[in-house]
This record gives structure tokens, sequence and C-alpha cells, in this order.
């Protein structure tokens, strides 16, 4: 779904979360600028729906890193859905919060970088 702005961002996070609530499940979300700069992310995409872990990945061009906030988990694997079917999560990349991944994103959708805010450490790329 489109969105221009942060505010109309907030609404269909809103909104998303109220999907993944009434499905009893935990969606990832692409989020990209239509108009992309080729200074810019190529893509944000982070996981809604789960009552206490997130993961937010920023992909640039070769590489993926991954929002490494010090938030402690439980240790186990997260689940997810995409149209591809179910993925799995590991702990070591759900490493922030519902609310932060919320932020996160909303910064991407204000200025289309990476939030400052946040420590930023590389994935593998499969």
């Amino acid at each position: 779904m489109p969105v221009n702005g942060v505010d109309e961002f907030r609404r269909a996070y809103d909104l998303a979360e109220a999907d993944a609530d009434i499905a009893g499940s935990v969606f990832e979300i692409d989020l990209w600028d239509i108009d992309l700069p080729t200074d810019r992310p190529l893509m944000v995409q982070f996981l809604v729906g789960h009552p206490t872990h997130s993961r937010v990945l920023v992909h640039q061009d070769g590489l993926a890193l991954y929002a490494a906030n010090e938030v402690l988990t439980d240790g186990s694997d997260v689940r997810y859905e995409r149209p591809g079917g179910t993925f799995t999560a590991e702990p070591q990349y759900t490493r922030v919060t519902p609310t932060q991944a919320r932020e996160i994103a909303a910064d991407f959708v204000r200025t289309g970088r990476a939030s400052g805010r946040i420590t930023w450490a590389e994935q593998s790329m499969d």
C-alpha cells in the first residue's frame, strides 16, 4: 500500500498490526521508496505481530544490515509469514521491540535513511 509521509505510514502500520493480531501470526513488511535515489537503501523489512520482539533489516546494494539493539531475546526463533510462505527469524536478528521497529521504519519514511538511533550490524546474505 502506498504511503505519503509518516502519518499515513503509522496508519498502515496499525492496520498491519491489526491484521497480524487477527490472524494470530507475525508478518514481514517490505518498505521501499518508489522514487529510489541511488544513495538510499533499496528496502527496509520489519516484522509486525510478535508481542515482544521484532527484526528490522535494511537492504543496500549487496549488503543487509539488521538492527542490533541490546534487547535480550528468549532464545526462540520468530516464525513469520510472507506471500511466499512461512519463514524463521533467528534470535540474534530479532533484537528490537515492536515499538522500536515501528520508529525505525518511520525514520526511514521520514528521512529515506537507516535510523541513527540504533546500532546496526551486517547480516550475511544467503
